[in-house]
């Protein structure tokens, strides 16, 4: 049981991880609870940034100087074409696949062929996402390289700790221990 469970966990995982990749690069707004320690007040006041920080909202717990923030800008503008077509497939793919898994009596062959284009999608988007991030790691100072870390490491024991509730959960429903 604890090998199953291991497995199953490492498959949300992956599929938080691309779920992630996707927000990152669909330039997503989340709704969520979470707190920042920059404005102290859920999760970006419901706008998924930091007042006007909208390129990658993370940036704006770092405390950018405004001579990185420009830089950072310059990187974003540098690639924005590239990240404007990986998007936009990234969503075509997501929605063919929908609409092959919501149709009617959708063939094995069909499913296995949307989700490979989807995952081709997500993996281009994610290549590229490294490859940004790479040129920003190099305009922050070390310290704020170390406190990116550290929310990193945070962020993934929240998904750990998240997925253990829910599997948990699941496991209940399953033994029928949920009444």
């Amino acid at each position: 049981m604890k090998r199953k469970k291991l497995v199953i966990t490492a498959l949300l995982a992956v599929m938080m991880f691309a779920g992630a990749t996707m927000a990152a690069a669909q330039n997503f707004r989340g709704q969520g609870n979470g707190n920042c320690p920059r404005d102290g007040v859920g999760y970006h006041k419901g706008k998924g940034f930091h007042r006007g920080d909208r390129g990658m909202h993370f940036l704006g717990c770092l405390n950018l100087t405004d001579e990185q923030k420009t830089k950072v800008r310059g990187i974003l503008n540098t690639h924005l074409d590239e990240i404007k077509a990986k998007k936009q497939a990234v969503i075509e793919a997501r929605q063919n696949m929908a609409e092959v898994i919501h149709s009617a009596n959708p063939a094995e062959e069909n499913v296995r062929a949307a989700h490979k284009t989807f995952a081709a999608a997500q993996e281009e988007a994610t290549v590229l996402r490294v490859k940004i991030m790479n040129e920003v790691k190099q305009v922050l100072t070390d310290a704020q390289k170390a406190e990116l870390e550290k929310r990193r490491a945070e962020r993934i024991e929240r998904m750990k700790t998240r997925f253990d509730r829910k599997w948990d959960r699941m496991e209940e429903w399953l033994d029928g221990s949920d009444a």
